[in-house]
């Protein structure tokens, strides 16, 4: 009986060779279980108590984020819950479709991405005007060097035809360069489907005039 309770290196690598794949199948179940749970357990928050602000230009520094993150949040209302900084590589050919799937499926509030293209989009009505859910006359007195007429457009999908700013630049803004984003010639602007508007706009402000 004792031989048959002893344990020997014998024993161990003909367990392992046998038994290798039950330890495969339930580390690779554990692992499952462990994500689902993250996944079960991750905050999940209304579109209404979330600001999302889409990034393309490049991965941003982590740790200036998550400051910039709770910083704006300390800014919004009390039933905002989220502040939420996304950053990937600059738009491409291969990469419109994925933009353009977002903007339609409402995914973001606020979009960073070069101007020749956030003056397409504006163009085609994509963005909020700004000059009727922010105080740019404040920013305006912040930036006295920058001609601002030439942000003002007309969306020509829109009814209304008359001359708004759907996005301001980024390259003249302090700080920004923090987040070590690529390119020196960066818009940003209000999605026109976002739910959380007014917020989104608060977020913007304090990017601009922090």
């Amino acid at each position: 009986m004792r031989e048959l309770l002893k344990i020997t290196e014998k024993r161990i690598k003909n367990h392992l060779h046998y038994g290798k794949w039950y330890y495969i199948v339930a580390i690779i179940a554990v692992l499952v279980l462990v994500n689902l749970a993250y996944t079960i357990t991750e905050p999940n928050y209304p579109k209404e108590s979330t600001v999302v602000i889409m990034m393309y230009a490049g991965n941003a520094d982590e740790e200036v984020i998550e400051t910039w993150e709770s910083e704006m949040l300390q800014l919004l209302p009390d039933d905002q819950r989220e502040v939420e900084l996304i950053s990937t590589p600059p738009i491409d050919t291969t990469t419109q479709t994925v933009v353009v799937a977002r903007i339609a499926a409402a995914e973001d509030d606020v979009l960073i991405v070069n101007s020749e293209d956030i003056a397409v989009y504006a163009d085609q009505g994509a963005f909020l005007p700004l000059d009727e859910h922010m105080d740019l006359d404040k920013i305006f007195r912040m930036y006295p060097d920058v001609d601002w007429s030439q942000y003002k457009q007309r969306s020509e999908s829109l009814d209304d035809k008359e001359e708004h700013i759907y996005w301001l630049p980024l390259n003249m803004v302090k700080g920004f360069e923090d987040l070590g984003l690529k390119g020196d010639n960066l818009g940003i602007g209000i999605l026109s489907n976002s739910v959380n508007a007014d917020n989104a706009a608060l977020c913007i402000d304090y990017i601009i005039t922090k």
